[in-house]
């Protein structure tokens, strides 16, 4: 029955729109059993790697901090009931802000229907908190009956409009791609739990980074690539091609990161994590590199499946190519993509390191070459290079196992 069910997914030759639809449809239901099934495993495992971290985390502080009544920190979702009070003022740093002291009742968890009042600082460029406003609150508690907890703003609570942009994108997803596209964004959603829930629990729990890098990858690249593109021989191509690029892409990152001797502190957030006590344990040059791969791995499924679907087309069109007219054919396409990949890669980096960029010009008076050389900087160039060079070899790398194994044994094919 299962060899029945595989070979029915992996045939090439059913033609009939009902087969494709039937087809189309056991991809989905596999794709969503595979992410209910990833999620139903990893999510306990998660769960008890962060306990273990977080019972470590409480241990050191209380020997860091002995003797010490350190409060414990819990977080709540409250809806603004009313203003009190708003007034404008600037801030120390000369930026002007909103100060506001409302009324909050907390309207999830053991403290549900609590009402406090806190005091909110918001920039000028957004709008102030109105009645209605959900908000995410903070909560200090000494767990000492002489001492009432404390409660702040910490952030505003963004989930749920998130979840309207995520069903406007699945809306648009599916009326375009069907449900090939659903099984798509299925993928990519399995993809985030693995990411979510084993690599970065992983991470934290001491894992080696590299390993755990490894295994990420080749999961998401695995289980992505079918979903997406479906159980054929293009799929297995482009993955096989993704390996083989990622595996080039880690070396040559590795010999950047040491040509440029670059610690993976570059950012204001891996300077938090290194200069914490509770973080000495986190390999920081390892979590540059697994960012790197790990932002490699989009850009190579769009281009080896893209890559290996030009190898098909073109055999389609014309049988009769020789294997080495079929190569270059392809080449010659692929050489388009690339050009303009690379053009976008480059963009999107610098785009995310704007406002980088605009502070060390503005902010330090420095010279170029001085400001070029910064590690933020060179960290953004050698991701772009890594990213550059996976784009520049999964072009060759795909067509050429695409012309050896997509045309029929009875073609000419002059790479065997």
């Amino acid at each position: 029955m299962m060899s029945k069910f595989v070979n029915f997914l992996t045939n090439q030759n059913t033609d009939s729109p009902k087969a494709r639809l039937i087809k189309n449809l056991l991809t989905l239901l596999l794709a969503l059993l595979i992410v209910l099934t990833s999620f139903a495993i990893l999510s306990p495992i998660a769960q008890n790697t962060l306990q273990k971290d977080q019972e470590r985390r409480v241990t050191q502080q209380q020997v860091v901090f002995e003797g010490q009544n350190l409060p414990s920190i819990n977080f709540y979702k409250g809806i603004v009931k009313s203003e009190i009070t708003r007034e404008s003022q600037p801030s120390p740093l000369g930026i002007n802000m909103t100060q506001q002291n409302v009324e909050v009742e907390l309207v999830e968890g053991p403290k549900k229907g609590k009402v406090v009042n806190i005091e909110v600082f918001t920039y000028s460029t957004l709008e102030p908190l109105k009645v209605g406003s959900a908000i995410i609150v903070r909560e200090l508690d000494f767990g000492d009956s002489q001492r009432e907890p404390t409660y702040s703003f910490a952030d505003f609570y963004r989930i749920d409009f998130v979840i309207y942009l995520i069903f406007i994108f699945i809306l648009l997803v599916v009326l375009l791609s069907g449900f090939k596209g659903l099984s798509s964004f299925l993928g990519l959603t399995f993809s985030i739990i693995v990411l979510v829930l084993f690599f970065l629990p992983q991470v934290i729990g001491g894992a080696n980074i590299y390993w755990i890098t490894f295994v990420s990858s080749l999961i998401i690249v695995l289980v992505s690539t079918y979903l997406s593109h479906g159980f054929n021989k293009k799929s297995t191509i482009s993955i096989v091609s993704i390996m083989i690029t990622i595996l080039v892409v880690t070396l040559f990152s590795i010999w950047a990161v040491g040509l440029t001797r670059l610690s993976g502190i570059g950012s204001d957030e891996a300077f938090y994590l290194i200069s914490n006590k509770l973080n000495n344990y986190l390999n920081i040059q390892g979590i540059l590199l697994a960012g790197i791969i790990i932002g490699t791995i989009g850009i190579l499924d769009d281009v080896a499946t893209t890559q290996a679907a030009i190898v098909e087309e073109i055999h389609k069109a014309n049988p009769k190519l020789s294997g080495l007219e079929l190569f270059w054919r392809a080449m010659n396409v692929g050489k388009e993509h690339v050009v303009s990949m690379v053009n976008t890669l480059a963009l999107v980096y610098a785009g995310g390191a704007l406002p980088l960029m605009l502070l060390l010009t503005i902010g330090t008076g420095n010279p170029l070459w001085i400001i070029l050389n910064n590690e933020m900087i060179i960290e953004e160039v050698v991701r772009t290079m890594g990213g550059s060079v996976g784009l520049l070899l999964a072009v060759p790398i795909t067509t050429l196992l695409a012309t050896k194994f997509i045309p029929s044994k009875n073609s000419n094919n002059d790479l065997d």
